[in-house]
């Protein structure tokens, strides 16, 4: 189904120079590593194979759709090929207080600018996270095979990334012993709009449509592959999947974007839910959604979810 999608992993560990405590890391991370890349990056420019060239800046955060595009016409950008989270979602992750594991996940063309993901990390913790500035280190970054890329301000591995294909998913996928139902749970504010309003549950097929929607525009845009997907059996199909149990319940959070110079919202609900009838044709679905989200703001780690 989306046989292009490739994606690398990373799991970069820090060390804080002070006890701290961020209500939800993943909006502070990505604030501020969105100004330091911007310097990181200080206008280096690629070409591209129609002959024009971007800035590597411009080609993560502010992908253009181009005018010839088959998807996204009427909107400027495409998805951001990354996702920052707390890995296990918890922060306990690691011994102490100071230590943090932050989760990275790069997609398709970007994979090849990892360096610079990695450098502005480093920068980031110079720099210090949040509104106090509190500083880190950069101890290592490991890949999803546990292979050790950067320790110590050394790159030790620049070419071997473990890539996660739909080859990988479908290996996983077939390990899964799934009957009729399964559960959910949405770990991080997941904001899905439906019929034009965020919903504050998710239904089964609503949450279908919008990772048939994030994932193959990731795929066409950032992968080079528009999917074959027969889109509306598939919606059909979810919508015979019921909702046999859910907790959700909304959180409210916002951030001020220096860039934009305004306050965003970032709301969303949190819990879980238990779906009931054909799962099996969606597996691959929830399987890359685990990994790559779900809804808006996923960039910041939003929409979390985690097959139990």
């Amino acid at each position: 189904m989306l046989s292009a999608l490739r994606i690398v992993e990373l799991s970069c560990t820090i060390k804080f120079q002070q006890s701290t405590h961020f209500a939800f890391i993943g909006t502070t991370l990505r604030g501020g590593f969105g100004y330091v890349f911007r310097r990181v990056c200080n206008g280096l420019k690629v070409s591209q194979p129609d002959g024009t060239t971007h800035d590597v800046y411009s080609m993560i955060f502010d992908t253009p759709v181009p005018e010839n595009s088959e998807i996204m016409r009427k909107y400027p950008f495409s998805p951001h090929p990354f996702v920052f989270s707390l890995i296990d979602n918890n922060h306990d992750s690691c011994s102490d207080e100071h230590h943090k594991r932050i989760k990275i996940i790069v997609v398709g063309n970007a994979i090849k600018y990892i360096p610079y993901f990695v450098y502005a990390i480093k920068e980031l913790g110079i720099a210090g996270l949040g509104k106090h500035h509190i500083p880190f280190n950069l101890l290592s970054v490991t890949d999803s095979e546990n292979t050790l890329l950067y320790e110590h301000d050394k790159w030790l591995n620049l070419d071997g990334y473990s890539i996660i294909d739909n080859n990988k998913i479908d290996n996983l996928s077939s390990t899964l012993q799934l009957k009729d139902n399964i559960s959910l749970k949405f770990l991080t504010p997941c904001r899905i709009k439906y019929q034009g309003h965020f919903t504050d549950k998710i239904d089964f097929h609503v949450l279908v449509r919008n990772l048939l929607r994030r994932l193959s525009s990731l795929s066409y845009f950032h992968c080079g592959e528009h999917p074959d997907i027969d889109y509306k059996l598939l919606i059909e199909q979810a919508s015979e999947v019921q909702t046999v149990e859910s907790n959700f319940r909304w959180i409210d959070q916002s951030r001020y974007s220096t860039r934009q110079k305004r306050s965003m919202s970032l709301g969303g609900v949190v819990g879980s839910a238990t779906y009931e009838g054909n799962i099996q044709p969606f597996i691959e679905l929830l399987l890359w959604g685990e990994l790559l989200h779900v809804g808006k703001g996923t960039s910041f780690g939003l929409g979390q979810i985690r097959l139990t």
